[in-house]
């Protein structure tokens, strides 16, 4: 049985810096912020998947000079947290900015907007099953230029299935930038594509959360892209 969850409401504790999701937040912000740093001068293209309120790109964009430079798009399918990201980014001086309110399983969201240079998957290995994980090691393929580079975590808690992920992306073509300690509850984990470009999958769903989400009453209204 799914199990909803108000992801708007499970936000909060990162406003608490004592708390183990706001040090966790920090660290996937210094990763992002490597990849950034990492990837060459001038424009960047940057797709956050189940963007959440974009905490991770806020505090690397924040950090990084020219922060003009990266375009970022978002897929949330929580409005409240989506209206959230939209602004945060906008105000951390990103230059392009387009937040997409929908499930960001469908592989329709990704015609026409994709490769990327840096691709986030933060926060969503930990709400799939294993094939779904497995799936968008392959979909991360797709999804960034060669040389683009990929930031994913999951929870170590047992089953530790993070060498399983990590074998899954190296079978993909990636090589490993960055793997945090492994005595660190949660693994960050910051990939470079080394294949040739490669065409998404035809299947309709890349993934399915198992947990759901508990809707606003009222569902807030994004700024227009510029």
């Amino acid at each position: 049985m799914m199990v909803a969850i108000d992801w708007y409401a499970w936000h909060r504790l990162y406003n608490d810096p004592t708390s183990k999701r706001a040090q966790r937040l920090a660290q996937m912000q210094e990763v992002v912020l490597q990849a950034l740093q990492g990837l060459p001068d001038g424009p960047i293209d940057l797709l956050s998947l189940c963007a959440g309120q974009g905490r991770e790109i806020v505090g690397a964009l924040q950090r990084r000079p020219r922060p003009g430079d990266v375009n970022v798009r978002m897929i949330e399918l929580d409005p409240r947290n989506a209206e959230i990201a939209d602004r945060l980014v906008r105000e951390a001086g990103a230059g392009r900015v387009e937040t997409v309110v929908d499930d960001a399983g469908l592989r329709r969201l990704y015609a026409g907007a994709i490769p990327v240079d840096l691709l986030l998957l933060c926060g969503v290995f930990g709400n799939l099953v294993l094939s779904d994980i497995e799936r968008c090691a392959a979909f991360a393929a797709s999804a960034v230029r060669p040389d683009g580079l990929v930031v994913w975590t999951r929870h170590r808690g047992a089953p530790d299935c993070v060498p399983a992920i990590r074998s899954w992306f190296t079978a993909n073509g990636f090589v490993e930038e960055y793997v945090n300690p492994e005595t660190d509850p949660v693994a960050v984990v910051l990939n470079r594509y080394a294949g040739p470009p490669r065409p998404l999958a035809p299947q309709e769903r890349i993934f399915t959360f198992v947990t759901g989400v508990v809707p606003p009453e009222t569902p807030p209204k994004l700024a227009s892209t510029p």
